[in-house]
């Protein structure tokens, strides 16, 4: 018997080593990432194309670019910030990600290449990805996008990266953001929760590999943990935007997502919460499972409904 109620949908999910304790899985995660092919058809009827912009410190930042390609007025605009512990680069997963929003909402899509820990520890990824959201509103003529229509979207690691673009937006009086969309997030650096303390074997992610990541990203910080790393941290979250919050029951982040919605509901937030069952961290990487469709038109419908409207 099964230690943990995994939906049958997922169970492969626990035969495959994906450990993230270590500096050397950290390198052997990338490698396997840069490998991944891009099937052709993720991306049929899109444009796609990268920019080079500078972040905040005068360094390079590379985003991708998808937009259907019979554009012809101004669209709404994702900025996509990728999960991967804040340490794993791009990989086809992403792309998905990136190709289905655009398709199906439809909108434009900005995928942040954000530089990663533990070479680049906080602030860095995350002041990247507020640069380009910063970029993304000044160009917005010759992206073709909607400023009134702009939104967070990440998974994981990048669903923190959401929820602290939108403090930061808010606290820096930059664009105002018409939703955030935080998918399975990590917001608690202090991991005391029931779920970051017990599901110390699960799938995909676990709590070593939780512990692991907030080592790294935050190995060149000192004193009280900037909101802007851990959203939990924040005082207030009055005045965040409308907020989609999805969670994976056998996730050491499920609770700390749960945790940061109930929040930002007590504090005035408009909030949508999807918590999913018999699923791990990552479980929509299965694409055929009746689960992982049923949160695509979930996450599709809560867009649309903040970023279509008239």
């Amino acid at each position: 018997m099964q230690k943990y109620n995994i939906h049958k949908d997922f169970r492969v999910l626990t035969r495959l080593n994906m450990r993230l304790s270590t500096l050397d899985d950290i390198h052997k995660r990338r490698l396997l990432g840069k490998v991944t092919t891009l099937p052709i058809h993720i991306t049929k009827d899109l444009k796609i194309h990268n920019e080079i912009l500078w972040s905040h410190d005068g360094q390079q930042l590379k985003v991708e670019i998808f937009a259907p390609k019979d554009q012809t007025e101004k669209l709404p605009c994702i900025l996509f910030y990728h999960g991967g512990g804040f340490m794993l680069g791009l990989n086809e997963a992403h792309y998905r990600y990136a190709s289905e929003y655009a398709k199906n909402v439809p909108c434009v899509v900005i995928m942040v290449d954000y530089r990663l820990a533990p070479e680049y520890p906080f602030p860095n990824g995350v002041e990247d990805c507020y640069s380009a959201l910063i970029w993304a509103k000044s160009n917005a003529e010759k992206l073709h996008i909607d400023t009134d229509k702009i939104a967070v979207v990440g998974e994981s690691a990048g669903g923190s990266l959401s929820a602290a673009i939108a403090l930061m937006s808010r606290d820096r009086g930059g664009p105002k953001l018409a939703c955030q969309m935080l998918v399975y997030p990590t917001t608690d650096n202090e991991q005391n929760t029931y779920t970051a303390i017990n599901y110390t074997d699960t799938p995909v992610f676990y709590s070593e590999a939780n512990t692991f990541m907030w080592t790294q990203y935050l190995k060149d910080h000192s004193g009280p943990v900037s909101p802007y790393a851990a959203p939990m941290r924040a005082e207030s979250l009055v005045g965040l935007p409308p907020a989609y919050v999805e969670t994976a029951e056998f996730d050491p982040l499920h609770d700390e997502g749960l945790n940061y919605a109930n929040r930002m509901i007590e504090d005035g937030v408009d909030v949508t919460i999807h918590e999913t069952i018999g699923t791990v961290h990552g479980y929509d990487a299965l694409k055929r499972s009746s689960i992982t469709k049923d949160s695509m038109e979930k996450r599709y419908a809560f867009l649309k409904e903040h970023l279509l409207a008239k």
